[in-house]
This record gives structure tokens, C-alpha cells and sequence, in this order.
């Protein structure tokens, strides 16, 4: 499982790093799936070359002309829905959690340490 609050798709610009960590890590025959605030409310299959995982984004919607309320708010609530979904579903083999701001942690510290999932 990669948690990333501001996921970006790789053909419309921003960070990548989420998406490299879910293909290298699909390509070694894990389940993957990323949790992202972005994007509208959907689950889709991203296919690639060699390998394919899930997008799971939440649409809470982040935009970089947010004033610092709305900002803060769209982050509080995607560390509230990621801890909550953490603890009740299917438990991952490994967490990654790789994002800005730090808070993207919070869900991934908390999941780990009461579930036992090792967390990068």
C-alpha cells in the first residue's frame, strides 16, 4: 500500500515518486495499491509495460491555489479517512507512505503500530 495525499498521474505533471514505488513494487509480484486525496471519487487500474496496480483516490481535492485553511483541512482529512481505512482493511503487507506534508505518516505510524505492518 502507497498513501500519498497529493498523488499525481505521471502524464499530468508534479511528483512521481508514489507511482515509481508502486510500479517497482508491483513488478516484484506484490499487491499494490495507492490511497490518494486527488482526483475525483474512483478506483481505477493503472496498466503499464511490465506491470499493473490500483489508484484509490478519495476526491477530497488539493490545489495549489488553496488558501492555508483550505490546505490544512484537505490534509485533515485525508490523514482522517487514511487512519481509519488503515485500521480496517485487509492488512497490507508493507506501508509507504511518501508525501507533503509529513501528516501523510500519521495514518501509516498509527496502521503499522497496531496492526504490525512494516512501514517504509
Amino acid at each position: 500500500m502507497v498513501l500519498d495525499a497529493a498523488n499525481s498521474a505521471r502524464t499530468t505533471g508534479g511528483g512521481t515518486r508514489s507511482w515509481e514505488w508502486a510500479r517497482r513494487l508491483a513488478a516484484r509480484q506484490h499487491d499494490v495499491e495507492i490511497w490518494t486525496g486527488t482526483g475525483e471519487r474512483r478506483t481505477e487500474t493503472v496498466l503499464t509495460d511490465d506491470t499493473h496496480f490500483r489508484v484509490r483516490s478519495w476526491g477530497i481535492g488539493y490545489a495549489n491555489s488553496f488558501n492555508r485553511m483550505q490546505r490544512l483541512w484537505s490534509f485533515a482529512k485525508f490523514t482522517i479517512m487514511a487512519t481509519i481505512r488503515i485500521l480496517y482493511c485487509p492488512k497490507p503487507e508493507l506501508v509507504v507512505a511518501t508525501s507533503t506534508p509529513l501528516t501523510v505518516a500519521v495514518p501509516a505510524l498509527v496502521g503499522c503500530k497496531l496492526r504490525g505492518i512494516p512501514y517504509l
